[in-house]
């Protein structure tokens, strides 16, 4: 390459790097003027908290308590509104004094309300910046139950719930952290057909932890619960593997005959807690062969069932047992 050819080269790559750096200024600049007028135009923005019913008597319900939160439709501008979410303390609940609360009653004698932003702009008036503007509360109104009012019945609670268990861990069983049940008010046509409550349905992915999961209950037209929400743990351990030789029960033989089971012993294999590991014998299982079962003429399958449910049977063997049976003509 000559002298000169090189720096032309030279010369090419200043251009086309001064090109590059002239692009990025003025985009960022754009970015930047863009910026500064929407920080001068006004915006919405939505903010959620939570809420408190304080000096609630026992016989009224919150009609939303399965939520208990408040969204806020916020307008300002966008300086205004940065400034809010992120430089000014954010409020994380709300109490609402009953005693304070402007109730009225609905039409229905049996429910009470109050307005929300009546309440607000009564007790929390420096909620927001000043040149924010609470544009509307959902819920804008609080509506309470009179319970006493409604008939009430007791109903078990019934998981709606997918999840999956790492293969390292086995499942002990799934633990109610308060009560499984629900006290369910409601007019007495509606109750008679109710046999349980569901959770709302939630697929909880892998569960590798026995930290508590908190599950809503499915909400119910004109129905209100006792509690809104349920807290269960589920109760997992890693296993190991082992194996036991057990003796094979005979099941149904006829009576007025000698019977013989070969082999009488058979070898299970399962999955256990590592818990239990030295814990499990015989009386955790149940083997037997049912001669009412016999597929062939001297054969019959094997039957091992664990009377443990967090005891998993993988396999045995043998699978099946020869007999013998000899009619006692005597008899």
């Amino acid at each position: 390459m000559t002298a000169k050819n090189k720096a032309n080269k030279n010369f090419t790559n200043k251009i086309d790097k001064r090109k590059v750096f002239v692009f990025a200024l003025a985009l960022l600049i754009s970015a930047f003027l863009w910026f500064i007028n929407n920080m001068k135009t006004d915006t919405n923005v939505s903010v959620s908290i939570k809420y408190k019913l304080v000096n609630l008597t026992s016989n009224y319900i919150n009609r939303d308590s399965c939520s208990e939160k408040l969204n806020f439709n916020l307008l300002g501008s966008g300086a205004d509104l940065l400034k809010q979410k992120y430089f000014l303390p954010q409020r994380s609940l709300l109490n609402f004094d009953i005693n304070k609360a402007n109730l009225k009653f609905h039409t229905d004698s049996s429910v009470m309300y109050f307005v929300v932003k009546e309440y607000i702009n009564s007790h929390y008036k420096n909620l927001f910046n000043d040149n924010v503007k609470i544009n509307s509360i959902t819920p804008d109104t609080i509506f309470l139950y009179n319970v006493s009012n409604l008939t009430s019945k007791k109903l078990p609670i019934k998981l709606d719930i997918k999840y999956k268990i790492p293969d390292e861990y086995l499942l002990n069983k799934i633990e109610f952290l308060e009560e499984n049940f629900v006290i369910v008010y409601g007019s007495q046509k509606i109750l008679d057909n109710m046999t349980f409550v569901k959770t709302k349905t939630r697929d909880l992915g892998t569960i590798d932890n026995s930290e508590p999961i908190s599950l809503e209950l499915e909400r119910i037209s004109d129905i209100k619960y006792s509690v809104t929400n349920i807290k269960i743990k589920f109760q997992i351990e890693k296993f190991t593997e082992k194996s036991i030789k057990l003796k094979v029960v005979k099941r149904n033989f006829p009576e007025m005959s000698n019977s013989e089971i070969i082999p009488e012993t058979v070898t299970v294999y399962f999955k256990t807690p590592l818990s239990l590991f030295d814990k499990i014998d015989e009386n955790n299982f149940d083997v037997f062969v049912d001669y009412e079962k016999r597929k062939t003429e001297n054969r019959i399958f094997i039957e091992a069932v664990s009377k443990n449910k967090v005891i998993e049977i993988t396999s045995i063997f043998p699978l099946h047992v020869k007999y013998i049976l000899e009619i006692n003509k005597n008899d």
